[in-house]
């Protein structure tokens, strides 16, 4: 890929995701139970917005190679699903983290949401990728509790270190 088309590529990356953010806080419900029509006509913003950039629909939305090197738990991923399917996506659920179009953080909770059918909540992780791979063992490790040989075995893995 051409340093051109790699320029191209990570502004208009920066675009989307400025405009994210800012439709993304537009959108959010003021009240726990509904959406106002401010809120509505925000949300089909970033909906354009999206689709206009050729961003994938979020139930179609790839794992990131960094994502796929933490483990995959179908029981989890069931309890979250029957949770969201009472509940919706929870204020206290955490956001789904997108990097390059694709999950960083959030598989299974983004799994669950298309089994129980409810739209979640995403952030975009703004930075390269040591620091996307660093910022998924920090989270990741203190969910699974990996030693530190583990880590650095991630790290040597993804050759961002080592």
């Amino acid at each position: 890929m051409s340093t051109r088309t790699k320029n191209d590529r990570k502004e208009r990356e920066r675009y989307v995701r400025q405009r994210t953010r800012r439709l993304s806080a537009e959108a959010k419900p003021a009240y726990k139970h509904g959406w106002g029509i401010n809120q509505l006509l925000a949300a089909y913003k970033l909906g354009q917005v999206l689709g206009a950039l050729g961003a994938p629909r979020w139930w179609d939305l790839e794992i990131h190679e960094i994502d796929m090197l933490f483990p995959w738990n179908e029981s989890t991923v069931n309890m979250l699903a029957e949770d969201m399917q009472r509940n919706g996506y929870a204020e206290n659920c955490p956001p789904i983290v997108l990097f390059e179009n694709k999950v960083l953080d959030g598989k299974l909770r983004l799994e669950a949401a298309r089994r129980a059918q409810v739209t979640p909540r995403f952030e975009i992780f703004d930075g390269e990728a040591e620091a996307a791979l660093e910022y998924a063992i920090r989270l990741n490790g203190r969910r699974q509790r990996f030693t530190e040989a583990q880590r650095e075995a991630i790290l040597v893995e993804m050759e961002v270190r080592g």
